[in-house]
């Protein structure tokens, strides 16, 4: 029996920062279905705005026109135990797909893409098919948590416009003869 292609696929996370694992994942999911939802699922004390982490990845995944990108607050705790939490989490993923909804004709929600193992279960509450990629990082080997712990080590696995927004930039002014050339010399 064949299965049918997914119409419309949800990829969620923190995307804390975005890494190319993140792209890999929601690339996947925009050649495998017709449309994808990249859900940016932040806490409002994280150090990189939702806002920022949106246009990262719609800048990151400009190539799919299929593919939209949406942030929405989620200051729940995770606990995978706990279904009251799991309802949470659920309820502010689907607010966030209508909220996208709002911009766009979407049909319904029939996949979730994830590469954790939690996708099957995400699945299973959403109602839609979970498609869990990649989850041992053999084909993309990077995680939000790798990342983290060492910014500048995984440089290379964050997509440009995360790098562009993520680098620190230094001017140096004065006149002439102030020292500024050599200054500007050691701090490169």
């Amino acid at each position: 029996m064949k299965v049918p292609r997914p119409r419309h696929a949800l990829v969620s996370g923190k995307f804390y920062p975005p890494h190319l694992g993140h792209i890999y994942l929601a690339s996947m999911a925009a050649r495998f279905c017709d449309h994808v939802t990249v859900a940016v699922l932040g806490a409002s004390v994280e150090s990189i705005s939702i806002a920022e982490r949106v246009a990262w990845l719609r800048e990151a995944l400009a190539a799919f026109p299929l593919v939209r990108v949406t942030g929405i607050v989620d200051d729940l705790r995770v606990d995978y135990a706990d279904p009251d939490i799991w309802e949470g989490h659920v309820e502010i993923m689907r607010q966030a797909i209508r909220q996208a909804d709002a911009n766009s004709n979407f049909p319904p929600l029939d996949a979730v893409f994830s590469s954790e193992r939690y996708g099957y279960e995400l699945g299973h509450r959403l109602g839609v098919r979970p498609v869990v990629l990649d989850p041992s990082r053999t084909n993309c080997p990077v995680s939000g948590t790798r990342v983290r712990a060492d910014i500048p080590g995984s440089w290379d696995l964050l997509p440009e416009a995360v790098r562009a927004g993520l680098c620190l930039r230094i001017v140096v002014l004065g006149a002439e003869s102030t020292g500024t050339t050599t200054l500007a010399k050691d701090l490169a």
